[in-house]
């Protein structure tokens, strides 16, 4: 405020009062509002002071003008009919309850200080704090203008008592405006902490449910790395038998010329291309099994990529919020809404994992149902090696009576020893090969019920709510029967 906004006091329309200009010191504000006083200086009492009229609106007169300039200065105190008299020298006395009041506020003020140092910062906090000494120097320079001014008007620091109550009413306004301002910024500043603690647990559970997934991840490439053995040990198995077969077609040819001879070398021909055409397959199956495994790789090395990009975003968040708390005077409109911003970008960040984990559950249901397709496969395969036990049976009894007749011809008995011996290893060789068969029915079956159970509980982890028990009875459909309940187990040779 400028001095042409004053208003201009008549003599006529005042009372006799002594106005003083009170410098005190800065005290500390209180907690209901920062109330600005100054202490009495003697230096700055005016030598001319007026003594009070007895009657009211009375124009002053000269000689009472005279007079005052040599007595001393009166002031009336309220509450009592007399005068109390005020020499330039004296000071203002506190009493003790004052005094006590100080020291709380004080007490007060530091650990107020201590909580808004660990809710904000000590650089913000001091930010603030130049903000409001800057404040007061400018209140400060305000009543000195003020003052100036109306001792340009008037002569002597003559300024009206009502005039300073709304000055200092302001004031306290203001002052309480800022607390006010204080305390939602420090109240928003808490919340989005609280906001921002509450999505790094979020976050955490996510990382979490990651880590098992790659867990499950993990178990099913070790197992398919030992499906991959146990069909490399299969594979070397039916090379043996390929031999063993070989020296077999060898010895028929030695020992008969005939085309009955030609024919049985065409069987075993047949027999030959058929496991042949057996071990590409088994080939393939191994080269699907580890593009598999890669793809399994690949999809580990994603989600792993993706937990750092995350990480990353969140330390970036942290970083900006950081920098926005130094910038926290006039701006919390905009934390807000980067808050905001950051908790929405958050949600979607959940809601593309959440996407990501059911697209990951469907990817293991087909991996079950491949399961399944391979537990048929071997289904198939058992059935497919019990023919041809019956097809070796069959013509193991018919070389039997051919042996039969060749020895009543003049093959030696010697002979029909070989080959009866022969023919028993050929049927121990199948049995250990269906045991081999059976074996692995059974680690497939075990594998597919923990993997089963493993879903089973992601969904409960997950809440599908109902959506749960239709999701158990597909399970429980895809799970399969155990070894004893086959048909080629119950009916093997």
């Amino acid at each position: 405020m400028n001095a042409q906004h004053i208003t201009d006091f008549n003599s006529d329309n005042m009372d006799d009062i002594i106005f003083v200009r009170s410098v005190e010191k800065p005290r500390a504000p209180k907690p209901g509002g920062n109330r600005l006083t100054k202490r009495a200086q003697p230096n700055d009492i005016s030598a001319q002071a007026v003594s009070p009229s007895p009657t009211k609106h009375a124009k002053p007169s000269g000689t009472s003008a005279q007079a005052a300039s040599q007595a001393p200065a009166f002031k009336q105190k309220p509450g009592s009919n007399g005068f109390q008299a005020t020499t330039p020298n004296a000071y203002p006395k506190v009493p003790q309850s004052e005094q006590q009041e100080t020291e709380e506020e004080e007490s007060f003020l530091v650990e107020t200080r201590k909580a808004l140092e660990q809710a904000l910062g000590k650089e913000a906090l001091k930010a603030h704090e130049k903000l409001l000494a800057k404040e007061k120097e400018s209140t400060e320079q305000y009543i000195v203008d003020l003052e100036a001014a109306v001792k340009q008007q008037y002569g002597t620091p003559v300024v009206h008592e009502i005039l300073i109550q709304d000055q200092i009413a302001i004031l306290k306004v203001r002052a309480e405006g800022h607390d006010e301002s204080a305390r939602t910024e420090i109240k928003l500043l808490r919340e989005s902490n609280t906001k921002l603690a509450e999505d790094k647990a979020t976050l955490g559970h996510c990382a979490r449910l990651i880590t098992d997934e790659n867990i499950v991840l993990k178990r099913q490439h070790e197992g398919a790395s030992a499906e991959i053995q146990i069909l490399h040990e299969h594979n070397a198995t039916l090379a043996e038998e390929n031999t063993a077969l070989m020296r077999n077609v060898k010895l028929l040819e030695d020992e008969q010329g005939t085309s009955k001879a030609k024919q049985q070398k065409e069987a075993a021909r047949a027999e030959i291309e058929k496991v042949r055409n057996y071990n590409t397959k088994l080939i393939d199956e191994k080269a699907t099994l580890v593009r598999r495994i890669e793809l399994l790789s690949d999809e580990h090395g994603n989600l792993r990529a993706e937990i750092s990009a995350l990480t990353q975003d969140l330390r970036d968040q942290k970083k900006l919020f950081k920098q926005n708390m130094y910038e926290f005077d006039g701006e919390m409109k905009d934390v807000a809404l980067k808050s905001k911003n950051f908790r929405q970008k958050l949600e979607r960040r959940n809601d593309k994992l959440i996407k990501k984990n059911t697209i990951l559950s469907r990817k293991v249901v087909e991996l079950e149902t491949d399961n399944s397709t391979e537990l048929l496969d071997a289904r198939q395969r058992i059935q497919e090696l019990q023919v041809q036990v019956g097809k070796l049976e069959q013509g193991f009894r018919q070389r039997g009576k051919q042996l039969t007749e060749l020895s009543r011809d003049s093959v030696s008995k010697e002979k029909i020893k070989m080959q009866k011996k022969a023919v028993i290893e050929a049927k121990n060789r199948l049995q250990t090969r269906m045991l081999g068969m059976f074996k692995n029915y059974r680690d497939l079956f075990r594998k597919n019920a923990a993997l089963l159970d493993k879903l089973v509980s992601v969904a409960d982890v997950e809440r599908l709510g109902k959506e749960r028990k239709a999701y158990r009875q597909e399970m429980k459909l895809l799970k399969g029967q155990p070894l004893e309940e086959l048909y080629e187990f119950k009916h093997q040779v």
